[in-house]
């Protein structure tokens, strides 16, 4: 590990101790403790950072999130017991934001089937690790589709109008929009469950297994996540 850029280290770290330490950046949502809400959201930053997230297509669904999360702390601002608890809300805020960064780091750091191996060697059911590999493989394809459909209709006028008219229009460009996608998507299934059949596809056959290095990368990782769940299930038993 000694050497290596972080960037590096991160990638190398075996999907199954991802998949850990993702679960334990979840488990923010059950504690109240600030310092370890702190420590959570900091270290997940960080893998954020050092995965190359902030250089992916995803931050673009940052602009969504930081709409979310202002909602959350208005919301938690008056939700609040006491009047214009500002700790409070930032408390909120802290715990989803540690969610949402190292949920996107987990998927910039690991591939669809390096997370399907993680999930089998959890002894996860075949069907649900199966339909979920397909999921994330269809997640381009549908982006593809929705704008070759969007330039389709860009080009036969649907978006014209602008201002209050065009936002009049919104659910009509949105069933024009979903009617074809959900269309596209079906005949994509069909196709493919064909193409299963013909080769002989068989759900329940035993696949190979990942083996599990124990490197000081993924020890550290681990110890961290352990400790992590446990100051979290700790804190949310005795308070």
């Amino acid at each position: 590990m000694i050497g290596k850029p972080l960037h590096d280290v991160v990638y190398e770290l075996d999907p199954r101790v991802k998949l850990i330490w993702l679960i334990s950046c979840s488990s923010v949502y059950f504690t109240d403790d600030k310092l370890l809400i702190s420590v959570i959201t900091l270290v997940a930053a960080a893998m954020f950072i050092f995965s190359g997230a902030h250089k992916t297509i995803y931050m673009k669904a940052f602009y969504y999130i930081f709409i979310f999360l202002i909602a959350l702390f208005l919301l938690a601002m008056t939700e609040s017991t006491e009047k214009m608890n500002v700790i409070y809300a930032l408390t909120i805020i802290s715990k989803w934001l540690a969610i949402s960064i190292s949920s996107i780091a987990f998927f910039v750091m690991t591939k669809p089937f390096e997370l399907m191996t993680a999930l089998r060697s959890f002894r996860v059911p075949e069907e649900f690790v199966f339909s979920l590999g397909i999921g994330f493989r269809f997640i381009p394809i549908i982006f593809e589709a929705a704008d070759k459909i969007l330039m389709a209709q860009k080009a036969r006028g649907l978006y014209s109008g602008k201002g209050f008219r065009k936002i009049l229009r919104l659910p009509m460009v949105i069933k024009a929009l979903i009617i074809p996608l959900i269309i596209e998507m079906l005949n994509r299934l069909w196709d493919m469950w064909l193409a299963l059949m013909i080769r002989g596809f068989d759900l329940g056959k035993s696949r190979k297994r990942m083996k599990f290095e124990l490197s000081a990368s993924n020890l550290t990782v681990l110890i961290y996540s352990f400790a992590i769940m446990a100051a979290c299930a700790a804190n949310c038993f005795l308070t």
